[in-house]
């Protein structure tokens, strides 16, 4: 569907529609996925759809209902669910009306050769990559993944946004006996890969310094990559919402103003950032604004979303979820900025430590201090004199995200893109900590 199609869509249900006023949200959905494991392609995936939410208010009372069908009756019959389950909902007293028309800002995240993408180009590459493993006597597993996602959001009030996205992943593990590599990116564009230096790199951690080692559990200086930066770091957004902070689910409630990170450390929410694919505007319709989350040591702003910009008696910064939610707003393209120095640099500053390339099985263990546990699992190696020597059997941490943050020595200058389950973003680079608590070790 063009957008002029899915304006006269939404306009035409707004006339039909009998609730004091009535949102729309449509995305329309196209994603291929080329699995590999064992040396061969074993699944290709493709699909398509198109799914449309209907949101109705009547008086202080709202409710949704969702179809994937767009024939008359099916659109009829959903809007009328919609008015219908609203009718028996309790009023929610703090419901805002929809918003009236906003400008966004130009911005664009959607490359064609994405959205084009076929089978046999992805498949190509796999070949590419399974071919270097065998040379190597190594086996390979991983995913190449294209999507284009086309999102609106409408409302009987006036709003009418539109953003095409397109998104590609590529991952490559090589797996030795015991042992793996394991790289990953993600672009907007899918020729930005870079096939066969992710595969080289996957190939050299599954390979060199030997047997993977234990070592004595204990607080360690650990480098982590930029794929552990992020999977640290995304444990932390939720917590940068308003309303997660005055009802104290924040590890940052009570500790506003005071100093909690590194003054080295600069987190933002941005979604203009070239790496990120998220839509200028929220689930409200507001335009999203770049909102620097950490500086100089401390939580410089939070993000807010209409509810909780009205209690602040300030506006909302674009960052509301779906309505209703009993969440409240939440940052989704997390940006850190980066330092100076190289990968390389960084390890060479080590006379002894962990180098951790990424996090499995993370849980949060205190939420008030954001302590998280997890493992290894193949991404930890031993960084003597500054070299990395060799890699370690499987480790277990238990570690809070604030005192890794807080104790920052150095900061990468290159960034990598990796999300939490595809919907909240992290562009980060290498950052090396003084602490970080490894608890136990395993016999793998």
């Amino acid at each position: 569907m063009t957008p002029s199609q899915v304006k006269s869509l939404c306009y035409g249900i707004f006339k039909q529609s009998t609730a004091d006023a009535t949102e729309i949200m449509l995305n329309i959905y196209h994603s291929g996925l080329t699995r590999y494991a064992n040396n061969m392609i074993h699944q290709h995936v493709e699909e398509q759809d198109v799914g449309i939410s209907i949101r109705t208010i009547i008086g202080k009372k709202t409710a949704s209902a969702s179809t994937n069908q767009f024939d008359p009756k099916s659109l009829d019959r959903t809007l009328h669910k919609a008015i219908e389950l609203a009718k028996h909902q309790k009023p929610i007293e703090n419901l805002l009306p929809l918003v009236k028309r906003q400008s966004y800002k130009n911005t664009s995240a959607y490359v064609e050769r994405t959205a084009d993408s076929t089978p046999i180009a992805r498949a190509r590459v796999v070949k590419g990559i399974i071919e270097e493993g065998r040379r190597n006597n190594l086996v390979m597993a991983g995913a190449l993944s294209t999507q284009y996602v086309d999102r609106y959001l409408a409302g009987s009030n006036g709003v009418f946004a539109h953003f095409p996205s397109t998104l590609s992943e590529l991952s490559v593990a090589a797996l030795n006996g015991d042992r793996m590599g394991f790289r990953e990116s993600a672009y907007r564009d899918v020729k930005l890969h870079a096939p066969r230096s992710l595969t080289q790199g996957a190939i050299h951690d599954a390979t060199h310094g030997g047997a993977p080692r234990e070592i004595k559990p204990g607080v360690y200086p650990t480098l982590l990559t930029s794929k552990a930066s992020a999977d640290m770091i995304l444990n932390l957004a939720s917590h940068f919402g308003a309303l997660a902070v005055e009802e104290g689910r924040s590890c940052f409630s009570g500790k506003m103003g005071k100093p909690i990170f590194s003054e080295k450390l600069v987190i933002s929410d941005d979604v203009f950032n070239p790496r990120m694919s998220g839509t200028p505007f929220d689930y409200e319709g507001i335009p999203r604004q770049r909102i620097v989350l950490v500086k100089n040591g401390k939580v410089d702003q939070l993000v807010h979303d209409r509810s909780t910009a009205k209690k602040a008696r300030t506006t909302s910064t674009g960052h509301s979820l779906p309505v209703p939610n009993d969440h409240g707003p939440m940052p989704m393209n997390l940006v850190v900025q980066t330092g100076k120095s190289s990968f390389q640099d960084l390890v060479h500053t080590m006379k002894r430590g962990i180098l951790l390339s990424g996090l499995h099985y993370v849980n949060v263990v205190d939420p008030q201090e954001l302590v998280i546990t997890g493992m290894t699992k193949g991404t930890a190696f031993w960084i003597e004199n500054g070299e990395i020597a060799y890699p370690l059997k499987t480790l277990r941490f238990n570690q809070s995200v604030l005192e890794t943050l807080k104790y920052v020595e150095e900061i990468g200058n290159e960034t990598g893109a990796h999300s939490e389950w595809g919907s909240v973003w992290c562009v980060a680079p290498s950052i090396l900590t003084e602490r970080f608590a490894f608890t136990s070790g395993t016999k793998f």
